[in-house]
């Protein structure tokens, strides 16, 4: 009962630094909340005031991408996986291999070695939460959290809304983007439908509405489109008994993107909508089209298949690193300007100052934002290292479903999800949960011999 007193109270602390943290972010432009807020944590995990699971699932709800991978990394310390565990034998040939095509890119095209290490050691890190995360959350951690996690979201989307008076992309909660926000409470939809039994039904009701409520506000239409699909997929691969569920996924993907790439470039795909005329056949919004383009011209020779290197095309460290290039016009990212030269190709001239500042807020990031994690996987990882990479997922997956990461595969032509821990651990632990029979809780009998 102690305990319990404990938790609430710090989890009230923490509530309260998240509202205030987005108060500030929202009216003041600042954010350095994030950083108080990750250390606390870390005190909470020291003093054994949260597990190890607990750590890593608050975690992932302080609005920093960065603080996130540090916690990734702290998690896999505190369970003494981040060196101890053996790596797959296909693992390690993995790592070495993508390791080297990177260090022989930076020699060929002048590359930033921290960029191929940083990379490596995001798939490093990966790899280790692969078995990891396998059965190591229990639902009631999962439920609890997540429970949590929800009244915090819906309080913040609040004051978002109170201070914008706008919907769609300015409702993110503290999740950073609205579409993460999508992922997190279609995840929390599948923990709740699984674990409807151990709910009361005036709380399931009560949740499911506020979550549909916020979806809708939120506009996380694609994310909810391709959850659906994705279990369409999914059932179809069932039937056909298909064992390489996510490299099919990956082909199938790549295909239809190239297709539609050939038709529009060849003038055979032709429509009057609105959508593609505005983000297919208008060069100030298809910055989607021009970027995929541009890429996969890059990719016919040898690049296509071995890569350019991880880190070197596309990745958030590469992204980072080549601000000033990406957006050349704003001079105080003059001192970010490391990149490989194909990449410095693609990119030349495609964040235009007009779409960066106003064309974005009047467009769909889904259809036309250009900086998306498919490009890296494709581009840095070559034929080769995608494919032992899928193939890696799939051994891991192999009696999973598999609906979470394939929806993933897909959100990955429509944000840099593959290095938003927020969104991929939370995959990760959906679709490890997902093969788990529901847990119910056991009937309490009375003295008087009377299920309660």
């Amino acid at each position: 009962m102690i305990r319990r007193y404990k938790i609430n109270i710090y989890y009230a602390i923490y509530v309260s630094l998240s509202i205030l943290n987005i108060f500030l972010s929202y009216k003041k432009g600042i954010s350095y909340l994030v950083y108080p807020m990750a250390f606390m944590l870390i005190i909470y995990k020291m003093f054994k005031i949260l597990n190890n699971e607990e750590f890593l699932l608050y975690s992932l709800f302080i609005p920093n991408k960065y603080i996130q991978l540090l916690s990734v990394l702290l998690f896999l310390v505190f369970e003494n996986k981040l060196i101890s565990k053996k790596l797959r034998i296909n693992e390690i040939i993995f790592i070495i291999y993508i390791f080297t095509i990177g260090l022989l890119n930076c020699c060929i095209y002048d590359g930033i070695i921290i960029a191929v290490l940083f990379q490596t050691c995001v798939y490093y890190c990966i790899l280790r939460s692969l078995d990891t995360f396998n059965m190591k959350f229990s639902e009631d951690t999962i439920l609890s959290v997540f429970d949590k996690m929800f009244f915090l979201q819906i309080i913040t989307v609040t004051i978002e809304y109170l201070i914008t008076h706008e919907t769609a992309d300015a409702l993110t909660g503290t999740m950073i983007s609205a579409h993460y926000l999508g992922v997190f409470l279609c995840i929390y939809a599948y923990v709740l439908f699984k674990n409807i039994a151990r709910i009361k039904n005036f709380m399931f009701i009560i949740k499911i509405v506020l979550m549909l409520l916020v979806l809708y506000f939120s506009d996380a239409k694609h994310v909810i489109a391709i959850f659906v699909f994705s279990v369409f997929l999914s059932k179809l691969y069932s039937v056909f008994r298909v064992k390489r569920k996510l490299l099919c996924t990956m082909i199938f993907m790549t295909l239809l993107i190239c297709i539609t790439l050939v038709l529009i470039e060849k003038g055979v795909l032709s429509l009057n909508s609105n959508i593609f005329v505005t983000y297919v056949m208008n060069s100030q919004y298809n910055k989607k089209i021009q970027l995929y383009t541009s890429t996969f011209k890059k990719l016919i020779g040898i690049n296509g298949l071995f890569g350019y290197g991880v880190g070197l095309f596309g990745s958030q460290i590469c992204l980072t690193l080549a601000k000033g290039i990406i957006y050349s016009w704003d001079s105080s990212l003059s001192n970010y300007i490391f990149a490989i030269s194909p990449y410095k190709q693609v990119v030349d001239g495609l964040m235009t100052e007009w779409y960066t500042i106003y064309g974005i807020p009047n467009s769909s990031m889904v259809l036309s934002y250009p900086l998306v994690s498919y490009i890296p996987l494709v581009a840095e990882l070559g034929l080769f290292g995608l494919v032992m990479f899928m193939n890696i997922l799939d051994r891991n997956f192999k009696d999973c479903k598999c609906i979470f990461v394939i929806a993933f595969l897909f959100l990955t032509n429509f944000d840099t999800y593959f290095e938003i821990p927020c969104v991929f651990i939370l995959i990760l632990i959906a679709e490890n949960i997902s093969k788990r029979k529901p847990i119910r809780r056991p009937n309490i009998v009375s003295v008087e011999g009377e299920i309660i």
